[in-house]
């Protein structure tokens, strides 16, 4: 389908949450909190996305800082140092990316499905990426700059052939840069599997989640998911946020707050039942105060060499969410479509499927 969908890509450097006083996070989640609510205010927005990409670190990045800022003359403690972090430094170590993505409609605003064209979209989404980045600053988020096309065209390749990111490194570090185009970045070779993608020279598995939190969602929930791991291409962890209309909030939070009751009332009361009508009137509470709602889900996909290592993350992928108490399971017979949705490109599925949202929801 045609849906008329602009994305701008952010990438950020966070913090990390070593040496952070309680407050300091708790006023993090908040400002991350207001964030996401800022997106429902736009009904522009159609979606966004956080994702947090793991793998080994090729130890160029460092050998070219060490080896550039060399000097002679210098003294010879000076020079073994550097040598013996030239020596056991730069090989192992992991590297860790996180992008978000916010995807603008493109359709004109009198309720027709005509397209604004790219000059009107450009200089609307230009006008408000100021506001998006300067309302990630008290999110820990770190420096955060916007990726060029060129950038998003990069990560994709890598996406797809893990195995090129040093030349792709390396290429971006000399400033010729890639010169790869869009029609490039993806493989030469894919087979999408029932529950295994292959491209190129890595095998992937995606994992989307299929049902919610059951309890407190901490803001460290995700941290195991997320932690780098030595033996893998690539992972990454995505997050998928549908911001909901602020206009539309209110009425999904008293139709909660019914259905919560009426859930209750069905069965045997339990401690279940009673705690769903309590986050249900908290919700609602905090709907009031200005808070947003938002529709999100998580996709994990891990890229390996061989397809006989991913029977291991089978068994990972599920425990590692277990902090987080939400439940995942792999893809089957949707690999290929997963993998591109858990990449920082701005893919809203439901407003690709066949029939729209709005007749979905009738039905």
């Amino acid at each position: 389908r045609d849906v008329h969908h602009y994305t701008v890509v952010f990438e950020a450097y966070p913090d990390g949450g070593s040496l952070i006083d309680p407050e300091q996070l708790e006023s993090r989640v908040a400002h991350w909190a207001n964030w996401l609510t800022q997106l429902g205010h736009d009904e522009g927005i159609r979606g966004a996305q956080v994702c947090i990409e793991s793998s080994p670190d090729s130890g160029f990045r460092v050998r070219n800082l060490l080896e550039t800022n060399r000097r002679e003359g210098a003294p010879e403690f000076s020079d073994a140092v550097v040598n013996e972090i030239l020596e056991t430094h730069t090989v192992g170590a992991p590297q860790l990316v996180a992008r978000l993505s916010v995807t603008f409609d493109g359709r004109r605003m009198d309720g027709g499905n005509k397209d604004r064209g790219v000059a009107e979209m450009a200089e609307e989404i230009g006008n408000k990426i100021p506001e998006l980045t300067a309302n990630l600053a008290g999110t820990g988020a770190g420096n955060v700059q916007v990726c060029t096309a060129q950038n998003i065209v990069d990560f994709t390749r890598v996406a797809y052939d893990p195995t090129v990111a040093p030349m792709v490194e390396e290429m971006q570090a000399n400033g010729a840069g890639t010169g790869l185009s869009w029609e490039e970045a993806g493989p030469s070779f894919m087979v999408d599997g029932f529950d295994t993608l292959q491209h190129d020279r890595a095998f992937s598995r995606s994992w989307t989640m299929w049902q919610g939190p059951n309890g407190h969602f901490r803001s460290n929930a995700l941290s195991r998911i997320v932690e780098p791991q030595a033996d893998v291409l690539r992972k990454r962890v995505t997050l998928l946020y549908r911001p909901i209309p602020s206009a539309r909030t209110s009425a999904l939070v008293q139709q909660e707050q019914k259905d919560a009751v009426w859930a209750g009332s069905q069965s045997r009361y339990d401690a279940r039942a009673a705690q769903r009508q309590a986050a249900a009137a908290k919700t609602a509470a905090e709907e009031a105060q200005g808070a947003g709602l938002e529709r999100f889900g998580l996709i994990v996909t891990v890229s390996v060499r061989d397809k006989e290592e991913l029977r291991f993350w089978d068994r990972q992928v599920p425990a590692l969410l277990t902090p987080a108490k939400l439940r995942v399971r792999t893809a089957l017979a949707n690999q290929a479509v997963t993998f591109q949705a858990g990449m920082p490109l701005g893919l809203v599925l439901s407003d690709h499927m066949l029939i729209p949202e709005s007749i979905r929801k009738g039905m």
